[in-house]
């Protein structure tokens, strides 16, 4: 993610994949042409129209799903500005300063076989929702740092710290919070899940 400030103050986040986005979908294309060049030579089986069928398919999903994303706290006026795009549809909203209730810094836990991987995302908690800043998981220092810019504008003066697991289910983020409480303690689900309300 980009992270940037301006001469006003203005902060702006900003994580985009546009030439990963354009480059799924010039495959997909690219697939389409050999299927149809198979199909007009009659060298295709069956079973190659579907298998490239299915990669076209694929390949374009990947690429509809790749996201931008752009954040704008702007200072002066307390408000801050969003807007996710995909290649089709874009989603976007304002929102006071005031209405956002807190950063939380979330650390989550995903087990592979025995191993434990260890990620963080940074969450603006609001009234009415939860706003994901950016798209990737990020390590602890990026996502202290990233906090720590945001609580900079905000006029948060106490510094970022990693969420508790009941912070990350006020979050509304309740099924990586149990997922953060397994693999810290050992619990079942059911025993993650009944501690945690």
């Amino acid at each position: 993610m980009k992270v940037t400030t301006d001469s006003s103050g203005r902060l702006l986040l900003e994580e985009g994949l546009p030439a990963l986005r354009w480059s799924l979908v010039a495959g997909a294309v690219g697939l389409s042409v050999h299927w149809g060049g198979a199909l007009s030579t009659g060298t295709a089986t069956t079973l190659n129209l579907l298998l490239e069928g299915v990669a076209v398919g694929f390949v374009l999903l990947c690429g509809l799903l790749v996201q931008d994303s752009r954040f704008q706290f702007d200072p002066v006026r307390k408000v801050l500005s969003w807007e996710s795009r995909r290649l089709i549809g874009t989603k976007q909203g304002r929102m006071p300063f005031d209405g956002i209730r807190h950063v939380a810094v979330l650390k989550l836990s995903q087990r592979e076989g025995s191993a434990v991987s260890t990620y963080y995302q940074v969450v603006l908690v609001t009234d009415a929702l939860q706003l994901r800043l950016g798209s990737r998981d990020l390590d602890e220092t990026e996502a202290l740092l990233l906090a720590g810019s945001v609580h900079k504008v905000l006029g948060i003066d106490e510094p970022p710290r990693i969420a508790a697991p009941a912070e990350v289910v006020e979050a509304g983020v309740k099924i990586d919070a149990i997922k953060a409480r397994r693999t810290e303690t050992g619990e079942t689900l059911e025993e993650a899940s009944k501690d945690l309300q």
